[in-house]
């Protein structure tokens, strides 16, 4: 979703392993973005990752785009 500069939003992946299908793999990322100007932006973004464990690994980011 986009809304004057401010960006969100959210992805689901499902990854199974073809070899051993007892092991699957969930991940959901959300991300929140804003526009700086035309060639610069910052956005966070938080991904947790059920690694087909019991055990939930979370990962967070900040990324800044800059544009030549």
């Amino acid at each position: 979703y986009n809304m004057a500069g401010i960006s969100l939003g959210a992805t689901m992946h499902n990854v199974t392993n073809s070899l051993d299908e007892a092991v699957d793999t969930d991940a959901t990322e959300i991300s929140l973005g804003y526009s700086l100007n035309d060639n610069a932006g910052l956005s966070l973004s938080m991904v947790n990752d059920n690694n087909g464990t019991d055990t939930d690994t979370k990962y967070m980011w900040v990324t800044l785009n800059v544009g030549l």
